[in-house]
């Protein structure tokens, strides 16, 4: 009888493998406050989660997903981030929490955030700093001055997504080179030469929960008896974090007005991350760096010709495996 009973056993086992291996349980556990300020930059840790077996061990290896709310996103870790592009309304904002592995029943929590601060207008900061000289020869695109833009507290906040820009002058105008960072160029935009002298620039920045920031710029147009050349770029503007110190990441030129070279150009990087060597711009890193975006600044000095600076974002995607 007790043999029949253990082949029984047996069979059930091989017919329903589920049997075999039941599901165990996980625990979600939060590390953090669950409170955070409304002004807080896109991407800030709110919190963390620990996904826990029913023995209290941490559990590797979790998916990590939540819903209800847009204003909140989970990382691959389990960190909770703010999702938010402007401003939003303080008060509770609830989301659910999930997290799933293999081996072990979909875990689901429901949390409370606090969003603490006020919809009432933000003061927006703006600090300038000059790059370059402007020449009356300089090429369309030169940049004369770097604009920061930031909270009181001294944050960039979430003025990283998206400041507008007026500019009264036509020969001037704003580019957003570095956004997530709160940095703007001032850039030339006449082609050929204008008249030398001083140059009266007016601008208004402008982005959504903050009060408008005016700052004017007297410029200095300085005449120049040498040429000017233009800075080219060719390949992605984008590199692995892993790549080797040395990689190729673009290759310079810099040509005349006419389309033809400049002869014994030497081209500088003010990025420590980033080295010219032969006409390339090159990996300078040591050991893999964050992925992201870099601002660098390109410098094309000749001589004979105007010194000339170009704004350039190289991309650091994930690493090669």
């Amino acid at each position: 009888m007790i043999k029949k009973l253990f082949l029984g056993a047996i069979a059930l086992l091989v017919l329903f493998p589920a049997l075999a291996r039941a599901q165990s349980t996980l625990t979600i556990g939060v590390v953090g406050s669950s409170s955070v300020a409304n002004t807080v930059p896109f991407g800030t840790v709110v919190d963390a989660f620990i996904a826990s077996n029913s023995s209290g061990s941490r559990v590797r290896g979790v998916t990590w997903s939540i819903s209800g709310n847009s204003d909140f996103y989970v990382d691959f870790f389990g960190d909770l981030h703010t999702n938010w592009e402007s401003i939003i309304a303080p008060g509770p904002q609830t989301v659910t929490v999930t997290a799933s592995a293999a081996g072990y029943t979909t875990a689901s929590l429901p949390l409370t955030v606090t969003v603490t601060g006020t919809l009432a207008p933000q003061t927006m900061l703006v600090t300038p700093a000059q790059i370059a000289t402007a020449f009356d020869n300089s090429a369309t695109g030169t940049i004369v001055y770097s604009v920061t833009v930031s909270q009181t507290n001294g944050t960039v906040g979430n003025l990283a997504n998206g400041v507008t820009w007026t500019v009264d002058n036509p020969l001037f105008a704003v580019v957003n080179t570095m956004t997530n960072a709160g940095i703007y160029y001032l850039t030339t935009t006449w082609s050929g030469q204008i008249a030398d002298g001083p140059q009266t620039v007016d601008l208004t920045a402008s982005a959504p929960g903050y009060t408008t920031a005016d700052l004017t710029l007297t410029i200095a147009v300085v005449a120049s008896g040498n040429p000017a050349m233009t800075i080219g770029v060719n390949g992605s503007s984008s590199v692995a974090a892993n790549a080797v110190a040395g990689s190729v990441v673009d290759t310079l030129s810099a040509t005349t007005s006419s389309g033809t070279s400049v002869p014994g150009v030497t081209f500088s990087v003010n990025n420590p991350n980033f080295a010219v060597s032969a006409g390339n711009l090159d990996t300078a890193w040591a050991s893999p760096i964050g992925q992201g975006s870099q601002a660098l600044t390109i410098t094309a000095s000749a001589p004979g010709f105007t010194t000339t600076t170009l704004p350039l974002t190289v991309t650091v995607t994930a690493p090669c495996q």
